[in-house]
C-alpha cells in the first residue's frame, strides 16, 4: 500500500497499537452545553474532541450511539447500523424551527437528570413537525437520494422503524400477522414515511461524522 493511500484512521489505529495513549470513556448525552436540548448531542462531541487534544487525551471512547427506541438501555440497540435521533442537534438542520426548539429547551434545560422517554418523544414530535412542513423539499434532495443508495440498510432500518411505531413500540415477536419486509421501501403509500427515517439517519450521520473528525480520535465501544 503506497502512503497516499494510507488513510489517517489507519495510522491513528497503527498509532494506538504501538504506544500507550490517555483516553476516556464517556457517554454522548453526559456532554451537555448550551446548544443543546436537555441532552449531549453529536455536536458537543467535537467540543469534548478540542478539548481532550488540547490535554493530551488522544482516545474517546463512546458508550453505544445506535437507536434504541424508547429503551433507555445504550446496549439494547435496535440496530447495527443506525444512530440515535436523541443525539440530533436539530437547530443544525436547514429546516429547524427556533421557536419550537425553545419551547422545549425551556422546559428540558437544567434538569440534574433528563427524562429519557419524555426528552426523545418531544423531540421526535418536533423532528416530525419539521419534516411534514418540508417534506416535499427533502423527498426531492439528491444528497438524502445519494446518501440512500451509499448506505442501502437505512431502507429495512425506515421500514423496520415505521412498523414498530405502528405496533406501538412493541418487540417484533408481538407484532403478530407478517407486515412485510425490506420490499416495502418503495411502496408509494408508505414512501413519506420510510423517508422520514432515512432523513433523520442522514443527518444524525453528518453531524457524527463532522463531531468525530475533530480532535482527539472517537472509538465506538
Amino acid at each position: 500500500m503506497s502512503k497516499q493511500n494510507i488513510s489517517k484512521a489507519q495510522i491513528m489505529q497503527a498509532q494506538i497499537m504501538q504506544d500507550r495513549l490517555v483516553g476516556v470513556a464517556i457517554s454522548v448525552g453526559s456532554l451537555k452545553s448550551d446548544k443543546n436540548i436537555g441532552v449531549g448531542e453529536f455536536a458537543d462531541l467535537a467540543e469534548f474532541g478540542v478539548l481532550c487534544a488540547k490535554l493530551g487525551i488522544k482516545l474517546i471512547q463512546l458508550l453505544p450511539v445506535n437507536d434504541t427506541g424508547y429503551t433507555s438501555s445504550p446496549y439494547s440497540a435496535l440496530t447495527a447500523f443506525g444512530l440515535h435521533p436523541l443525539y440530533l442537534r436539530i437547530s443544525d438542520l436547514p429546516e429547524y424551527l427556533e421557536s419550537d426548539i425553545e419551547v422545549i429547551k425551556k422546559k428540558f434545560d437544567g434538569m440534574p437528570r433528563f427524562n429519557y422517554e419524555d426528552l426523545l418523544r418531544a423531540k421526535m414530535d418536533l423532528l416530525r413537525k419539521i419534516y411534514t412542513a418540508n417534506k416535499d423539499q427533502i423527498a426531492a434532495s439528491p444528497e438524502l437520494k445519494d446518501w440512500v443508495e451509499k448506505n442501502s440498510w437505512v431502507k429495512a432500518y425506515a421500514v423496520f422503524r415505521r412498523l414498530k411505531e405502528a405496533n406501538n413500540e412493541r418487540s417484533w415477536r408481538d407484532w403478530g400477522a407478517k407486515n412485510g419486509g425490506v420490499e416495502l421501501w418503495d411502496d408509494p403509500e408508505l414512501k413519506s414515511e420510510h423517508l422520514f427515517w432515512a432523513w433523520i439517519q442522514q443527518a444524525l450521520d453528518t453531524q457524527f461524522s463532522a463531531a468525530a473528525g475533530t480532535g482527539s480520535s472517537v472509538k465506538g465501544w
